[in-house]
């Protein structure tokens, strides 16, 4: 059995689908995953069930400083956040 290397996942977001979605990207043992979310106990809910695979962290999604760090050190960005705010997302991933 080949060992994968890890890949860094970055979640912004944890309302009510962002468990769902951290069980299907656990499927894939070389994931790892972090939730940055603006209402950082629910993401530490979330991330107190998988810890051996999960981080989280609070973000503000319009301040460059806090979003910037976050993106730079994730391999794949999934947004989880309102559609108004996936703007910001986007151009800190270009």
């Amino acid at each position: 059995n080949q060992m994968l290397p890890k890949r860094h996942i970055l979640l912004l977001g944890s309302g009510l689908m962002a468990e769902a979605v951290v069980i299907q990207l656990l499927k894939r043992k070389e994931n790892k995953i972090h939730i940055a979310s603006n209402i950082v106990a629910d993401a530490k809910k979330i991330a107190d069930k998988y810890p051996d695979n999960l981080t989280y962290s609070e973000v503000d999604v319009m301040k460059r400083e806090s979003l910037e760090p976050l993106v730079n050190s994730s391999e794949l960005v999934i947004s989880y956040i309102p559609a108004f705010l996936h703007i910001h997302v986007a151009r800190m991933c270009l």
